[in-house]
């Protein structure tokens, strides 16, 4: 889910009348949904099916839906995530610019 409408490479009005739920119980309005990607070194990684809320304050990222519409693997550690795609791992410096959602990916291979 993003709030920025320049990030959708395609995007259509929501066409049924839904709300985001937050933890608090406040519900956000969702006004389109379409398709946002970024090149990185190793591919085009997309976003499939990406939400436009736009009364959210910071974007959203479902790694889940991540991984499924990419194909890679995400490996957590303490102070690290690293990106595994086509048998090779990737460090991830920035992933998709979490400010900015999908802009920019700095990838580093480590194995």
């Amino acid at each position: 889910m993003t709030h920025d409408p320049t990030l959708f490479s395609d995007n259509q009005e929501y066409q049924v009348s839904a709300n985001v739920k937050l933890s608090n119980g406040v519900g956000m309005t969702i006004s389109h949904i379409g398709s946002a990607s970024c090149v990185s070194p190793v591919s085009v990684l997309s976003l499939q099916n990406t939400l436009h809320v736009p009364t959210l304050n910071k974007n959203l990222l479902s790694v889940s839906k991540f991984v499924n519409d990419n194909i890679v693997l995400f490996e957590f550690y303490s102070n690290s995530l690293h990106m595994v795609s086509n048998f090779r791992v990737y460090n991830i410096e920035c992933l998709l610019d979490l400010s900015r959602f999908v802009n920019t990916i700095n990838l580093e291979v480590i194995k």
